[in-house]
Parts: structure tokens; sequence; C-alpha cells
């Protein structure tokens, strides 16, 4: 099965190569091929992990390949793979080997590896300012034996507490690659615990939430013969320190707004690949796309200019895309903005991943990659989001007002109504914020009946239609309409105080 995945795999990054060399100038096709080969890598990647992982499982004493392994030499080579990284980054890298270590001991050298390397690329993945020590200590020698103790330590954002007794389960992160902040799998650490109980040894690991993680491995292992050794060329690394040099991250460009003549669209996409792809679908719809990297820019632009529609990713980098949605939406109210529809852009597309993202105040989901046919359903979430026109109807009907009070007894009762009117609002207020929908379908039928009688037409038609979309169980237009109430309910006790104020001075 792993045969039958890789082969179609490698040649899909093949192709990708080839045609990245072949695009010749047009940098926009030459960006696509090089976002198709990083895809079809980084599915080449997850594949052998999942692999590793199997094999991992059902170490067996025959698949341990001893041999004279000299630490220094290891950690030399360990050093050399890091160093890109660790200059990318901006930190520092310490290495410390002490000198007790015996030259050469048994042991399986690809393993030991795979461990040490496992854990400092982590440390590195998990560390945006600071340094990463590496060490290695003789804590004891007898019988031919040095128990030899590795520790690899960062300084940035450390794990909670309750956390720390799963870390080393399968598909078990601490920091969840959908967030976006940190891509993984889920598997390295649970990898390293098997390879080093495979060795004898064991793990162990130390962290605080915010200074950082240290993992200890303790390994008992046999100093290796003067005829084992006979074959090795010894390699010594001093203790160093890597000194801080910083290279700037290079980036491929893109556009952040395409030209259309449809409805804006706001493209909320941390990930490149998935970004641009979403982007020239909407973009062959004749939509204006506007594309955001994570959510403090989109907060910026949302409160700088409007869209008919957004489409945010769950996991950025900053925040998850329902903690964005909850921040616009009371930015909205504050405001007084017409609510935009959000829509999630997500993998993660159970029943109760959706009955989240909507509960936050999403009005839906779309599931990854962004097909024709969810585009098709767009021109329909716009449309929904509209708020019912009210403005045909108007706030204060004399008229209809007329044929039941005189002009003295309408005063008298309109006075009584706006009192009443400033005392709802509040009331309506607390219900939204608390989203306490039968406080406000109460309030809602009780405004609807009273203002029939004072004529406040446009009051009465936003409070039955408010009804109407509650006892349909519509959320989503309930809320716009709720949003229109609070409104509505404003101006219509305006107009009627100046229209007392008016009737004062008669």
């Amino acid at each position: 099965m792993a045969h039958d995945i890789r082969t179609p795999l490698t040649g899909m990054i093949h192709m990708s190569e080839d045609l990245t060399e072949r695009v010749g100038h047009d940098e926009e096709a030459l960006q696509r091929a090089q976002l198709l080969e990083r895809s079809s890598r980084r599915l080449h990647e997850l594949l052998e992990g999942v692999l590793e992982l199997s094999k991992a499982e059902y170490i067996c004493e025959e698949e341990i390949k001893k041999e004279a392994v000299d630490i220094r030499k290891i950690v030399s080579k360990l050093r050399d793979l890091l160093l890109p990284s660790i200059k990318s980054k901006g930190l520092a890298l310490k290495i410390d080997i002490e000198a007790e270590i015996p030259n050469f001991l048994e042991t399986d050298r690809i393993k030991l590896e795979r461990i040490l390397l496992n854990l400092a690329t982590n440390a590195i993945k998990f560390t945006e300012r600071g340094e990463i020590c590496l060490s290695c200590h003789c804590v004891l020698k007898e019988k031919g034996k040095a128990r030899i103790e590795s520790c690899i330590k960062d300084t940035w954002i450390g794990i909670p507490e309750e956390q720390l007794d799963k870390i080393f389960d399968r598909f078990t992160k601490v920091h969840p690659s959908y967030r976006g902040l940190y891509k993984g799998h889920g598997v390295g650490l649970f990898i390293v615990k098997q390879y080093v109980e495979a060795l004898g040894g064991r793990i162990r690991v130390e962290s605080k939430l915010g200074e950082g993680t240290t993992f200890t491995i303790i390994l008992d292992l046999p100093i290796a013969t003067e005829r084992e050794q006979s074959n090795q060329t010894e390699t010594v690394l001093k203790p160093e320190a890597v000194n801080n040099l910083r290279v700037k991250k290079i980036k491929l460009s893109e556009p952040t707004e395409l030209s259309g003549t449809g409805p804006r669209i706001l493209l909320i996409e941390d990930d490149l690949a998935a970004r641009l792809g979403a982007q020239s679908r909407l973009k062959r719809s004749g939509y204006q796309v506007v594309t955001v990297e994570n959510a403090v820019k989109a907060i910026k632009i949302l409160k700088e200019q409007e869209f008919e529609l957004i489409l945010s990713d769950i996991g950025l980098p900053d925040r998850d895309g329902m903690e964005l949605t909850k921040e616009y939406r009371a930015w909205e109210k504050q405001h007084r903005r017409n609510r935009t529809p959000i829509i999630a852009l997500t993998g993660h597309a159970g029943e109760e991943a959706k009955e989240k993202y909507i509960a936050s105040g999403m009005e839906g989901v779309f599931v990854k990659p962004l097909e024709e046919r969810d585009v098709k359903e767009i021109p329909k979430l716009i449309e929904q989001a509209k708020p019912k026109d009210m403005d045909g109807y108007p706030i204060f009907d004399r008229a209809q007002a007329s044929t039941l009070f005189n002009e003295t007894d309408l005063r008298d009762i309109v006075e009584v109504a706006v009192t009443s009117w400033g005392e709802e609002i509040e009331i309506v207020k607390k219900a939204q914020e608390e989203h306490d929908w039968k406080v406000i379908d109460f309030q809602a039928h009780k405004l609807k009946g009273g203002s029939t009688y004072v004529g406040a037409v446009r009051l009465h038609e936003v409070c039955k239609a408010l009804g109407e979309s509650l006892s349909a169980s519509d959320l989503q237009v309930s809320e716009r309409l709720l949003q229109q109430l609070i409104q509505i309910l404003r101006e219509t006790r305006e107009m009627f105080l100046a229209w007392l104020e008016k009737k004062a001075h008669e």
C-alpha cells in the first residue's frame, strides 16, 4: 500500500519540478508550479511520517543495529543540519559535549540520530526568539557501560502542565496544526519515545509555559572495545555557541487584491497555496477578492472597508477563525454596521464542528479546497445576508394613529411609548449579548402590538419579520433582523420625541 501511494506521489513531485523548469518567464505560472511542488512534498513527508510511525510501533530486537558510535560526530552532523533553520529564525545554538564521554559507544547510530534530530527540529519550530541548547554528559561509568544524559532545551512557548502526560501519545499535538501556528502530524514524539525505549533508555520532559521546554534522554550504553573502535575515525567537537545570525526570509510574491466587477470578498487564509487556489477560483467567477493571511490584518481591513462576504480559514497564525468572528461581530454591533456573512474554510467539517462555527457567529462552512459548487452558493449567501428592506415603511404614520385616537390621547400614549422604548432598547441589547432568543421573541411580540396603536409602522414590520424568522428557527436571518430592530427602535423613539417636542410648542 505504501508503494501504491508513494509511486503516484513521486510522479507528482517530478512533474511539478519539470513544470517549474518549463514555465519560462511567466511569474504567476512559476509561482503556481512551485506551490504544486511544495504541496506534493508536504504530502510525501506526511506519508513518510506515517510509515515511520507504523515501523516504530513494532520494533523488534533484530532491528536494533548496534555499532561503535561517536556521539561527537553525531552532534557535529546534527549541528550542520540545524544551522540553516537556526540562522533563518535568528536564534542561537549552544552545544556542550562533556569531555568525560567515551570516544565510542555501542548503539544504533541511525535511531540515535533520529531521536536527537527530531527533538532539535521540534525545539527550533517552537522557538521564535532565544536559543536552542544541546548538551551531552556522562553521569556514570561502571562495568564497561556509560550512562549518557542528553538534553535539548528551547526558550520559548512551553507546554501546559496538563498536556505533559499526553505529548508522547500518537497523533497528539499540543498546538494543533489546524490553528495555523505550527505544522505537524503529531507522530514525532511518539516515534522518539519508541526509539529511546528500543535502545533501552528513557525520556523525560520538563516545561514551563512562556519559558521553554527541556527533553532529557538517558541511555546506558556499552563502551566500545578497541576492536570495535579500530575502523572508526574520531571527531572531537569542542563546546561552542554559534553566533546569532539573522537571515532575511524570502517569500513568494502574491497579489493582495484581484480585479473584478462582482461583489467584494475578503479571503483570510495563511497557507499560500490554499490562498492562491481559492483566490483564482473566485476571480474566474468575477468576484473582487482581497486577501490577508492573519486575523490582525483581517480585523484592520474590515474596519476600513466593506465586503459582501468573508471567507475565513479556521486555523490562522494569531488566533482561530471563531475568535476572529466573535471579535468582528462585537465590533459590528458596537458600530451599527450591517452583518457581513462569514463562511468558515476548514478541513474539519463534522456536524459538531459546524455547530461550533455557527455558534461563534458564522453563517456556514466550506470544506477545503474551495470547489466550484461552493462558489455557486456565494450569490445566495450574499442575498440572504442583505437586511430586509424596511425603508419602504414609514417610521410614523400619523393617519393610521388618528383612526384610533384624538390628538390629546395620542400625545399621552406616545409619551408612555417613548419612555417604554428607552427601557426596551436596553432589554433587547442585553438579550442579544446573552443570546437569549426567548426574551428577544417576547420583546418583539410586545413591541409589535404596541407599535400598531401609535402608527410606528416600520417598527411593527421589523418586529413581525423577526417573530416569523424565530418561529422558523432561522437564527442567521434573526440575527440580522435583530440588528435592524435595535436600529429602528432608536430611530422611531427619536422621531416620536421630536414630534412631542414640536407639539409642546404649538
